[in-house]
């Protein structure tokens, strides 16, 4: 019976393979991805609190598994929980924001430098230039959640033919979500035109297979974020 089973599986087509090795997101994956999306989007705002039974009815799941996600959101440092108030947005201050972005400079500029030195491996030139050609649209408005999303797919390409696995569990740290939604919208459009041209550079400079530049240029493109906070008003921050 096993041989069976699986002389059938060698000879499944593989769009079938696929479909069976999918595995459908979690109620509490849901309440997460939810939660996020609504970041992004600006249904939620950094301070706000989180109604547990709201987003369960919403969500179409159980409590618990709303309880569950936002034990999970917690541990990465995207909302708080307390015994008075319950979960809230987790509202950066301006060294929380520099401090992660920090760190996000030195991983991303390391990814960098790795994907430049793999890029004519496998497909990964056509996966890149594939992604850079999706920033186009947003050249007039680098804002909203689509351009949000674009970006999130810029690194995670890069990341991934980066090809260090334990870079593809660090970078990724979805803290960098409160830093977009919480200062993105109060820096100047000139700023965010520069920021945007930037992706365009890094990704030139990774095409090139030029390491040091690209690991370069991308510490650069964050750290111009991180001036720009620290130049911000007091009152521009909550």
């Amino acid at each position: 019976m096993a041989g069976k089973n699986l002389k059938q599986a060698k000879n499944q087509p593989a769009a079938d393979v696929q479909a069976a090795n999918y595995r459908s997101p979690s109620s509490s994956e849901k309440v997460v991805e939810t939660i996020l999306q609504r970041l992004l989007s600006g249904q939620f705002v950094p301070g706000q609190r989180l109604i547990e039974v709201e987003l369960a009815s919403q969500c179409g799941v159980s409590r618990s598994s709303v309880r569950e996600a936002f034990k999970r959101l917690s541990a990465q440092g995207i909302i708080t929980l307390s015994p008075h108030r319950g979960a809230c947005i987790r509202q950066l201050t301006r060294q929380e924001v520099i401090d992660i972005l920090q760190i996000q400079a030195v991983l991303a500029g390391l990814g960098a430098g790795l994907a430049a030195s793999r890029i004519d491996q496998q497909d990964f030139r056509k996966r890149l230039e594939t992604v850079l050609a999706g920033f186009v649209r947003f050249r007039d408005n680098p804002a909203g959640v689509d351009y949000h999303k674009q970006r999130q797919k810029f690194y995670e390409t890069m990341t991934d033919i980066s090809g260090n696995r334990e870079l593809m569990i660090w970078l990724p740290n979805i803290q960098i979500h409160l830093v977009r939604v919480q200062f993105h919208a109060v820096l100047s459009s000139r700023f965010r035109q520069r920021h945007f041209q930037d992706y365009r550079e890094v990704g030139d400079a990774i095409l090139s297979g030029d390491r040091r530049k690209a690991e370069r240029l991308t510490r650069r493109h964050i750290e111009r974020v991180i001036g720009e906070v620290e130049k911000l008003q007091d009152s521009s921050i909550h």
